[in-house]
Order: C-alpha cells, then sequence, then structure tokens
C-alpha cells in the first residue's frame, strides 16, 4: 500500500478550492470535564492542550481534521478527537480563540464568525479499512451526524482522484458528503441567481425512457455541474455502479471542445433525478405554446446516467497551472463553461429509492452495451441493483463479504475497487462468474442444498451470503495452512511478493470448483478431514513451476481432482469435471 502524507490530504481541499492550513503545532485551550479527587471532592476545571492537524474552511463552514497513519487499531485516539470537536463546537468563544490563534499564525484574515458558521471534524486515516472504519463510525452518538466523519483509505483515495481530476468543481461532491446546504456556501446573490436562473424550454415526450416523462433542453455546464453527481463504483456511496473519472479522457475531449468551440455533442447528456428529489420540484410550465421546465438548485440534485467525461471536460480549465501555454486555452473553457450550452436529456423516473435506483442502473446498462463497453466488474455491481437474486450477483456480493471479513483468510485479496490500494489483488471477474456463481446458485444443489433455508427475496441474500461467505473462509484457511506446512514459507500473497501462485486467479477458481466436490461428498464443516483430503494434491503451485494460465482453471480442477480420487475413492463426483 502507498504511503500518503497530510500533504497528501491538504491538497485534496486545496484542489477543491478550499482555503486551507496546516495547524499541526498550532495548539489551544480545551477544558476538561470535572473529575472526582480522590477524596470524593470535585476538582476544579483545568484547562490542557490539544492539536489537530488541518483547519479548512469554505464559505460558513470550517473542517477541523485530524489525520494519523497509525495501523493499530486506536480508539483513544478517535474517542480524544470527538471530545475536541465537541468542545469546539459547543463552546464559540473557544472556537474563536482558535480562529484569532490561525490568523496570527498565518499572518492573514479568515472572516469567519465563530458564533455562526457550521463546525465538521473530520478523521482520517489511510491505513483503515471499511471494517475498522465501522467499528469506530459504531461509536458516534446521534448527536454526531454531520458534526464527525470518518475516511478510510477507500474514501480518501477516492476524492483524491476525483479532486485532482477536476479540480475546484469536486467541491460539490464534498459538499454533498459532509451534508451542506447551498446556503452555507455561496451568498445571498449568489443563490439568488442560481435559485432564480430562467426556466429551461424543453421538448417533451410523455412517455418517453421506460414509459416515464422524458425531457430534452439546453443548459450551461456550469449550472449542470453545481447540480450533478456519479454513482462511481469507487465513490463513499452505496448502491454505486458507474465507471471512475478518466483524466486522459478528460484531456481529450477538452481538446476538441477548445479545437471546435463546439459544446452541443451528438449524443445528450442524460440525467435523472436523485431518489432525494420529490418529482413535484422539477416544475413544468407552459408559455405561449413552449414547455419550460424549472430544476431545483440543490447539491447532487440529478444522477448523471450518461456523458460524465462529456460534462466533466469543462472542469479541465488548470492545465496552465503546470504550462503557460495552455493559459488561454484555460480561459476559453472556462467561458464556454460559463455561457455555452450543451444538450440535455432528463429522464422523470417516479418511485421508491431502490425502484429509482433500479431504473438508473438499467438504464446505463442499456447505453453502454452498446457503447463504451462496461468492465464485468461494473456488470456485477449493476447486476446486484437490477437482479439482487441472480447467481453472479449473491457471487459478487459474497466476493465482497469475503474481502471485508475481519480476520479473515481472504481480507483485502480481492481487487473491488480501481483505487491505489487495491493494485495487485485477485480479479473478481473470473472468481465470480466460474468460481462462485454456480456454488451459491439457489437453484442449484452446492450450498443451497446445505443452507435448508429459503431465499426469497433481496432481504434474504445478506444471511445467505454470509453463510456461503463462513464456509469458503473456513475451507481457504484450510488450505492456506496445508501449503504453508508443505512449503515452509510465505505463500499466501500476491504472486510477485512470494513467487507462489496459491493467490493467482486461476487458483482461487481451480480451488472454488474443487469445493463443489468437497460439498458432494459432505465435508464442509471438519477442517481436519477437509485438511487432509487437501494433502493429496501433487500440483506445484511455485511460480517457476505452475504451469496453469489464468483461463485454465478447468484443468487445475481436474488435475486436483484426480489426486484427491487416487487417495480417496468416496471424494467427488468426475461427472461435474465435464461441467
Amino acid at each position: 500500500m502507498r504511503k500518503y502524507k497530510i500533504s497528501d490530504l491538504k491538497e485534496i481541499f486545496e484542489f477543491a478550492g478550499f482555503s486551507t492550513f496546516h495547524i499541526e503545532f498550532l495548539l489551544f485551550d480545551i477544558v476538561n470535564k470535572e473529575k472526582l479527587s480522590y477524596k470524593g471532592k470535585r476538582k476544579k476545571k483545568v484547562a490542557t492542550e490539544g492539536e489537530l492537524d488541518l483547519f479548512a474552511y469554505y464559505g460558513d463552514v470550517i473542517w477541523l481534521i485530524e489525520w494519523t497513519t497509525e495501523k493499530g487499531f486506536n480508539t483513544k485516539d478517535f474517542d480524544n478527537f470527538k471530545t475536541k470537536i465537541e468542545k469546539l463546537n459547543s463552546d464559540r468563544e473557544l472556537l474563536r480563540k482558535l480562529i484569532n490563534k490561525l490568523e496570527g499564525k498565518f499572518k492573514t484574515k479568515i472572516g469567519l464568525n465563530a458564533e455562526e458558521v457550521k463546525v465538521i471534524g473530520l478523521y482520517v486515516n489511510p491505513t483503515f479499512n471499511e471494517v475498522q472504519a465501522e467499528t469506530l463510525k459504531a461509536r458516534l452518538l446521534s448527536t454526531h451526524k454531520d458534526l464527525i466523519y470518518l475516511w478510510d483509505c477507500e474514501t480518501f483515495e477516492y476524492f483524491k482522484i476525483v479532486c485532482t481530476t477536476i479540480r475546484e468543481f469536486s467541491k460539490y461532491e464534498l459538499f454533498t458528503h459532509f451534508n451542506i446546504l447551498p446556503e452555507l456556501v455561496f451568498n445571498k446573490i449568489e443563490l439568488e441567481g442560481r435559485r432564480g436562473a430562467s426556466p429551461y424550454e424543453a421538448i417533451k415526450i410523455k412517455k418517453g425512457v421506460f414509459g416515464y416523462p422524458t425531457y430534452t433542453f439546453k443548459i450551461s455546464p456550469l449550472m449542470l455541474l453545481e447540480r450533478c453527481y456519479v454513482l462511481r463504483n469507487e465513490s463513499w456511496r452505496s448502491d454505486s455502479f458507474q465507471r471512475m473519472v478518466i483524466p486522459q479522457k478528460l484531456a481529450n475531449i477538452r481538446e476538441y471542445i477548445i479545437k471546435t468551440k463546439n459544446t452541443s455533442f451528438a449524443n445528450n447528456i442524460i440525467i435523472s433525478p436523485s431518489p432525494e428529489i420529490n418529482p413535484n420540484e422539477i416544475i413544468e410550465e407552459t408559455k405561449n405554446g413552449k414547455i419550460l421546465i424549472h430544476l431545483p438548485f440543490r447539491f447532487s440534485s440529478f444522477c448523471i446516467i450518461d456523458g460524465q467525461h462529456r460534462l466533466l471536460a469543462f472542469t479541465q480549465d488548470f492545465y496552465s497551472n503546470y504550462n503557460k501555454e495552455e493559459k488561454e486555452e484555460d480561459k476559453i473553457l472556462t467561458r464556454l463553461a460559463q455561457k455555452s450550452e450543451i444538450i440535455v436529456t432528463l429522464v422523470k423516473f417516479s418511485g421508491n429509492r431502490d425502484e429509482i435506483l433500479r431504473k438508473q442502473a438499467i438504464l446505463f446498462k442499456d447505453i453502454n452495451s452498446t457503447q463504451t463497453r462496461v468492465k464485468t466488474d461494473f456488470i456485477y455491481n449493476l447486476q446486484e441493483i437490477i437482479e439482487p437474486l441472480h447467481s453472479e450477483s449473491i457471487a459478487n456480493k459474497t466476493t465482497k463479504y469475503l474481502n471485508n471479513l475481519e480476520d479473515g483468510v481472504l481480507k483485502d485479496k480481492f481487487e473491488i475497487k480501481s483505487l491505489p490500494s487495491y493494485k495487485g489483488r485477485i480479479k473478481r471477474s473470473s472468481v465470480v462468474r466460474w468460481g462462485l456463481s454456480e456454488l451459491v446458485n439457489t437453484e442449484n444443489t452446492f450450498f443451497f442444498s446445505i443452507y435448508k433455508k429459503k431465499v426469497r427475496n433481496s432481504k434474504d441474500i445478506p444471511i445467505y451470503v454470509k453463510f456461503c461467505g463462513d464456509k469458503l473462509n473456513k475451507y481457504f484457511f484450510c488450505i492456506k495452512e496445508v501449503f504453508e506446512k508443505k512449503y515452509k514459507k510465505e505463500i499466501w500473497d500476491n504472486w510477485r511478493k512470494t513467487d507462489f501462485m496459491l493467490l493467482s486467479s486461476s487458483s482461487i477458481v481451480g480451488f472454488l470448483r474443487l469445493y463443489r466436490h468437497f460439498i458432494k461428498t459432505k465435508l464442509v464443516n471438519d477442517k481436519s478431514k477437509i485438511k487432509r483430503y487437501l494433502k493429496a494434491i501433487k500440483v506445484n503451485f511455485k511460480k517457476d513451476k505452475y504451469i496453469y494460465t489464468s483461463s485454465q482453471w478447468a484443468k487445475l480442477e481436474e488435475k486436483m481432482f484426480w489426486n484427491i480420487r487416487k487417495k480417496y475413492s468416496d471424494f467427488g463426483d468426475e461427472d461435474l469435471i465435464k461441467r
């Protein structure tokens, strides 16, 4: 895993346009709670010193940030952070003193009213995984909602990529993440200008996409950027399925826009209202025979279904920071983002949150099946939303379960997201399709045959996934122990580090397919028997001796099956080898 520095975190907020200060050595008074003395008398309140690492602000919002890269699970450090934030939020005189100290140290005028600003505490540890982060979040009370946030490695890396790529325009996603309302970051004039914007003349199809009202209209890129969001697979949002933003793609579209001055692309940008938006907020009126629509001004009001790169290309007006020759081009792009118009199609889905999300996912899949090929990993995430009972959806969930299982043998072994911390892990596409899908199928005779319960709807899936994941975790623990004992070396990591192929895609899929035979032989609970059978495998997993390519998992399964069958005649079912 890459080693990150506090400067990487500071850069996130600076790129987004926040004023940010490194205040690690800027101490401030924190008043301790009253404590009982040994004699039972209350001690006087004592002023002690406390510190934070970063201070950032935008509009009338302050972020007080603590950065740590400590790998141990330190609840005390997090609890101390909570105490500092609670104190600074409740004691505005103390907050005013901190702001004054900061102004004095950096010789700047911040001009914030300590009595009126919104305070947010952010605790960042880029070594934390999701499970560790959720454990600490469980220590927060309902009173901490919208006050204290925590970033693990995934969230930190996600915002680092997004803020580095689209710079100042990433602030709108940060505002959404921290539940910031527009009135806290825009002044009155700016707010009135956006909320009082002229309605957009539209072409309406009453029964358009999937039978829902569909509008096509023109809007400036800037106005759309302030209102839109993308459900990226890597993002902090749950139920996300789209691609990560690609810098080179933005650069190519930027070049086209500047060269042609053409902002009306052949394909419309397609958006849909967020499930959080009441359809009635999109007001339609007819005036002089023309249909006009009014769009609400709220961050993340509309989900971009198709065209994120076409829209985000208008954010690339910072190239002159690195090449002065790009200065005029940056000016042209800034002007086009503000003054030009792009063609947008709005599909007004209705229903509850899950229904709207499912329709958005289906539309995204339909569009991308005929355009840019969608990575298989994204298809699985889409499948979870569209068809949660599909075997590949359950297999994908099981992979995520194994990847996140605390103290699990496959914890952090799969490439679930395309973030830096996931590089070098096991690709999940083959694992899901060829290894797990048949095992977890609820219409099959493998896991479901020993589950003894029914899986009728999506509410039943988490329990079934846990059942499958726990069985597989036991099985792979046995594999790890058997081959560690055989080779007497570290074998349970990427082959580039260990020179062993046990965690290659072909090995994992081969072992998963072999597990079908263990189920048929009723060997899923007794670890000693599982290991006894595994010891009969003669395959050499040393990198220089391993002969199976990434797609030869079937040959590997067959070899291991006959190794075991030769010693234990009751093992498995040879008819499965053909499937």
